[in-house]
């Protein structure tokens, strides 16, 4: 079980009620093997996305949403079956919404004991233009 064999975790959705609950199983894990939760390393993968409209996050959020269990597959915006991909598929999968939405729901995540986020970037028109934007409107509101 997760939490006992070793001292990373790595998940690939963000939805704050499934983190939990894998949080939970480690939790479980780590108590079986006698191994202290909080030096577990949890990390979560998924695109991090900025925007004015969370409506916005949906075209670029697609390819990995999509993709989460295809690894091997090419990530693409404009994939066939992506015009399938719902907001509620994307929220499940990727972090969206405007500054103070993407902070709060990383917050939440922090409270769970999730201990780094890694922002996936493909998929993403212009992968550059939201580094920048997360660093100058996400990021400084972690700073301890």
């Amino acid at each position: 079980m997760a939490g006992g064999p070793g001292d990373l975790f790595y998940e690939c959705r963000s939805n704050l009620i499934f983190t939990k609950w894998k949080i939970e199983q480690m939790r479980i894990g780590a108590e079986k093997a006698r191994r202290d939760l909080s030096e577990l390393d949890i990390r979560i993968t998924t695109i991090v996305y900025v925007c004015d409209r969370k409506e916005d996050s949906l075209r670029e959020g697609v390819a990995y949403a999509m993709n989460v269990h295809r690894f091997h597959q090419l990530l693409r915006i404009d994939m066939p079956a992506g015009h399938r991909v719902t907001h509620r598929v994307n929220d499940f999968v990727n972090i969206t919404g405007t500054a103070d939405e993407v902070c709060e729901y990383l917050g939440g995540l922090a409270e769970m004991g999730v201990t780094t986020i890694k922002c996936a970037m493909y998929g993403l028109v212009a992968p550059l233009q939201m580094m920048k934007r997360i660093s100058e409107e996400v990021m400084p509101r972690f700073q301890g």
